[in-house]
């Protein structure tokens, strides 16, 4: 039995927000207070989401999370996997969560 749990990880480069890595219920809640500050002291913040290799609805909710804590609708997303795109057109939030 494997008892590796799932790993997500933040990287900041310039304005630019890494998230890597799984997100889901266990790894989005340690994660979240470190996004939000890097949020919160970006001017026009874009999350990069190309190696998140798995996400669920607590990743949805983070991106959603993102936008709460910037101001002016100046949160950009890019390279949305498509599981996560998925729950996104599910819950009706394409207009809301946007792709760049």
């Amino acid at each position: 039995m494997n008892n590796d749990k799932p790993m997500a990880s933040l990287r900041k480069q310039d304005n630019v927000l890494f998230l890597e890595g799984v997100l889901d219920f266990y790894t989005v809640v340690p994660l979240l207070p470190q996004l939000q500050k890097e949020v919160k002291e970006a001017t026009a913040p874009v999350v990069d989401l190309e190696k998140v290799s798995y996400s669920n609805s607590a990743g949805v909710a983070l991106l959603l999370e993102v936008l709460r804590n910037t101001s002016h609708g100046n949160t950009s997303f890019r390279h949305i996997p498509t599981d996560m795109m998925r729950v996104i057109r599910m819950c009706g939030l394409q207009d809301i969560i946007r792709q760049e």
